[in-house]
């Protein structure tokens, strides 16, 4: 089943290959660079930490994975009680990024405090390419106003062996 929007062309598949294609373009340009997989996937409320390990020099995965669907008279707000054939849906996706971080050594010893700093690092140059990404595809790739669109606040991930990273949730008025 397909959504479509009433007051615009996009659907949720269409605002999710849209958001990831914004994601995909602007990792490159950041200190770790593209990631192994960068797509869309299913399911929730976790995503599977693949593809940290990877080959290629690259390392890590980004993606967006749509959490819920909700009617909403009034966006962004849910509304469950009063939803009838007039009221609209709003969609909300997490947009997120993991990557390679440092674990423990094969002789048992922590990441030095450089290392972990490194990886902070990283993350945080990928958080914020998250959010500019988001940010442009608004504006430039769906056409929607700031008022179709609210980003949450960032959440850290992990880690998980030797992957982390964290999303970014974005609710989307699709009717």
């Amino acid at each position: 089943m397909t959504l479509l929007a009433a007051s615009s062309t996009l659907g949720v598949a269409e605002i999710a290959l849209a958001l990831v294609g914004c994601v995909c373009d602007r990792l490159t340009d950041t200190p770790a660079g593209a990631p192994c997989f960068c797509g869309v996937v299913p399911g929730g409320p976790l995503v599977s930490m693949d593809y940290c390990g990877c080959s290629d020099g690259g390392c890590g995965m980004a993606y967006v994975r749509l959490d819920t669907v909700f009617p909403s008279r009034v966006f962004p707000a849910p509304d469950f009680t009063a939803a009838n054939c007039a009221t609209g849906l709003a969609a909300r996706f997490f947009v997120g990024c993991f990557r390679c971080v440092p674990g423990i050594s094969e002789t048992g010893q922590p990441p030095s405090e450089v290392d972990q700093m490194t990886a902070a690092d990283m993350i945080w140059a990928d958080m914020a390419a998250l959010y500019t990404a988001i940010r442009c595809c608004v504006d430039d790739v769906l056409g929607l106003s700031w008022g179709d669109v609210v980003v949450g606040g960032y959440v850290p991930v992990g880690p998980s062996g030797d992957c982390a990273g964290g999303q970014w949730p974005v609710t989307v008025r699709v009717t």
